[in-house]
């Protein structure tokens, strides 16, 4: 078991209260389960629910009387979307306590109760039609899932559930993406800031950084200056060292991916900020991006999939700023 965070006083409760979200296999005590919900997946793609309430969320509701918790999930999961589950996993709960006085019209255990996050793969999507509270369903990327406010606020669960869930190890039949990509660092009274760049058309996306496929017979590092030039227009920067090989598999282009970081260095001159109109001949040529420089404690608005290397064992500089 793990304690992810705390909240203190949570406006929907009576207070005062305290609620914990902990990572835990275990299922709390049945009878004080008040709600589950899932996070249900067809290969790297959530399935959320439409809700007519409240915009995009996760499929789940309350726990009728004499209902296990699971036989829950997978109704709600249904009523919400038309999907059918395989095998569900327990991997989190919110453990809710109340520190007051029991309220006279409280419907739920007193003083502690529990909602429980499960995983799990879906096993078939029937027909869905809209209903009095949802209005669609959706399936969604990785990039596309943290757009959602749910998941923005959630994004440790989130990325826990897709941890359990998908499988990133390379496939034998599939073939092969060979990638570039330059992380910059550039000094400043604190310390360092690294380099990051969102669409301009699609603002709310995670931040990434330049690179992108080597074309036939480049280098991994001669492919990585010329992305860097032809999405940012900075020219050879410093290399620092080499982050490292990452390899993994990648859904959306149905294709194993081998992505080659580099730790770069740009002198303090450097813009704060700038916009460029992509060159080259790649699919994002003509595109606009947007360049901005973050700071350690920004790097939950960069992508997943391109943030495996900025850890403070490899980029110590970025998390040893003097304003931390």
């Amino acid at each position: 078991m793990k304690i992810l965070r705390t909240e203190q006083n949570v406006p929907s409760l009576p207070k005062p209260n305290q609620c914990r979200v902990v990572y835990s296999d275990k299922l709390p005590p049945v009878e004080l389960i008040t709600a589950t919900f899932v996070y249900a997946f067809d290969g790297d793609r959530l399935l959320m629910t439409h809700l007519k309430s409240r915009g995009w969320d996760l499929p789940g509701g309350h726990v009728e009387p004499g209902e296990t918790p699971d036989r829950t999930a997978r109704r709600e999961v249904y009523e919400e979307t038309g999907a059918r589950l395989n095998r569900i996993s327990i991997f989190a709960h919110i453990h809710m306590h109340i520190d007051g006085p029991e309220p006279d019209d409280y419907a739920y255990p007193y003083p502690d109760s529990y909602m429980v996050f499960y995983w799990a793969h879906i096993d078939t999507l029937e027909n869905f039609n809209e209903t009095d509270e949802v209005r669609e369903r959706g399936l969604f990327g990785p990039e596309r899932t943290r757009q959602t406010h749910y998941i923005a606020n959630n994004r440790e669960l989130y990325r826990a559930a897709f941890e359990c869930a998908v499988d990133l190890t390379p496939k034998p039949e599939a073939p092969w993406k060979h990638k570039a990509f330059a992380l910059i660092l550039r000094p400043d009274n604190s310390g360092y800031k690294l380099l990051a760049l969102h669409f301009e058309d699609t603002p709310a996306m995670p931040l990434r950084f330049p690179g992108g496929n080597l074309d036939p017979g480049e280098t991994p590092e001669e492919a990585m200056y010329r992305e860097l030039y032809e999405e940012s227009g900075l020219g050879r920067l410093k290399i620092l060292r080499k982050l490292g090989v990452h390899h993994y598999y990648k859904y959306y282009i149905q294709s194993n991916v081998e992505r080659h970081d580099y730790l770069l260095l740009a002198p303090r001159n450097t813009p704060d900020q700038w916009s460029h109109v992509v060159t080259g001949e790649d699919a994002d040529a003509d595109y606009t991006f947007n360049y901005q420089w973050v700071g350690a404690d920004e790097i939950d608005c960069l992508s997943d999939e391109l943030n495996t290397f900025v850890t403070p064992e490899h980029i110590p500089e970025l998390f040893n700023n003097k304003s931390r």
